[in-house]
């Protein structure tokens, strides 16, 4: 194995541990993401984030209607 492929597998392992505990503050399943993180790397840490906001936003138009 050559130092790129072991730098890209560190970079994996390490996403899955930050969205894990990014996953459990954000109230969201901590397995689900941490197999999205396996499958897409350090995308999926944005990813998390932007799954959030796009689920608040939907919340605060649901809320707004009579």
């Amino acid at each position: 194995m050559d130092a790129s492929s072991i730098l890209v597998f560190v970079m994996f392992v390490g996403s899955m541990f930050i969205v894990a505990d990014l996953a459990d503050e954000l109230g969201r399943k901590r397995s689900r993401w941490i197999w999205i993180a396996a499958a897409i790397g350090p995308f999926a840490i944005p990813m998390l984030y932007l799954v959030a906001a796009i689920s608040a936003f939907r919340k605060m138009i649901n809320a707004a209607r009579p």
